[in-house]
């Protein structure tokens, strides 16, 4: 991971599982800097797909360090942004 070059973070979600991978824009090209994916609870597995979608994004989110980047969020279904400015 490179101090410059804008990060996406791609989620998805499906009845079972969330997912994301963390990617960073270096040398105009976009390289992968982490996976991440997990099962859903019983409870989680009830959620509509934007809240699971969203619930990918803040548990990735959480497990970040904290880093100051300019991000564009996308999930299969919606792009936050284009540019999200915030700290993660």
């Amino acid at each position: 991971m490179k101090k410059e070059g804008a990060f996406v973070l791609d989620t998805d979600a499906s009845n079972t599982g969330i997912g994301a991978v963390l990617s960073q824009t270096q040398g105009g090209e976009e390289k992968v800097i982490a996976y991440f994916s997990r099962s859903l609870t019983k409870a989680e597995r009830r959620y509509c797909v934007t809240r699971k979608e969203l619930l990918a994004l803040v548990t990735r989110c959480e497990a970040l360090p904290p880093l100051r980047v300019r991000a564009a969020l996308q999930s299969a279904y919606r792009t936050w942004g284009p540019q999200v400015s915030d700290e993660l």
